[in-house]
């Protein structure tokens, strides 16, 4: 079964430093999460900034809810990624131009954590992790669920459902949506529901693009098509606009194996 938002089992979630249990925090991360989380903390550590940085990370459906109904936020519940165990808040950062915002972007940034949504929300304390989820120490625990039975349908569409077969074959998140991709990469795309514009990349591409070699951006470009299509074995020209596509076709009769 695909993992669902603030619907994360206990497995998946590990406790970090930096945080107390409260009504309003969670101090639980995906295991890959955490894993880079505790790197960050004992850096911070040194330099010898308080003991709870941390208000808050893991957050489940009921309190997106509340939050949702009283006015604390204004993320659809389901949608966050808190509700991914993904993002913390961080405490006493100040604003995104302050010392000690880029004394903590410099330490986070380069082990895949990132402000981009925050800056979209204008909330400097909002940091979300771009990395595998639930690697940890090059393996990954516990096994992403294996892709349900039946097989796609190789029409060649780039539907939600392709995208939640390629994710789970991936051990990404699979909730069927390849999410914060530039809307100057639209003409290489197929118009697709699955297919949502804005910033930050997505954690399916970026799992791609690690293994294909190439750099790892988290954006569907026409050089991480031609990449996918050489993998795949047909015309290496940037695009699936079409409908139907070849790429598409030759992705989902991949998927089909169970492999990509």
């Amino acid at each position: 079964m695909a993992l669902e938002n603030g619907k994360i089992p206990d497995s998946y979630l590990v406790k970090i430093s930096g945080g107390n249990v409260s009504a309003d925090c969670d101090p639980r991360l995906r295991k890959g999460a955490a894993a880079s989380w505790e790197t960050i903390y004992a850096e911070l550590k040194k330099l010898r900034w308080p003991a709870r940085v941390v208000n808050d990370g893991y957050r489940d459906f009921a309190r997106q809810q509340r939050y949702k109904n009283n006015g604390m936020s204004n993320v659809t519940p389901g949608k966050s990624n808190h509700g991914w165990g993904l993002a913390v808040d961080v405490d006493g950062l100040g604003g995104f131009n302050s010392a000690k915002f880029n004394t903590f972007a410099a330490i986070a940034k380069p082990k895949s954590w990132n402000n981009d949504e925050g800056k979209s929300i204008g909330e400097p304390w909002h940091w979300v992790y771009t990395g595998e989820p639930d690697k940890v120490g090059g393996s990954v625990a516990p096994s992403p669920p294996p892709p349900p039975p039946g097989k796609l349908t190789e029409d060649g569409v780039f539907g939600t459902e392709t995208v939640k077969r390629w994710q789970q074959v991936m051990g990404t998140v699979a909730d069927g949506i390849i999410s914060g991709q530039f809307t100057g990469n639209k003409q290489y795309h197929q118009a697709s529901a699955a297919l949502q514009y804005g910033s930050g990349g997505s954690s399916l591409v970026r799992a791609v693009q690690q293994k294909l070699g190439i750099t790892a951006d988290g954006h569907l470009g026409p050089n991480t098509i031609k990449a996918i299509q050489k993998r795949l074995g047909v015309t290496a020209d940037g695009y699936f606009a079409a409908k139907p596509s070849e790429t598409v076709k030759a992705l989902q009769r991949k998927l089909n194996t169970g492999t990509f």
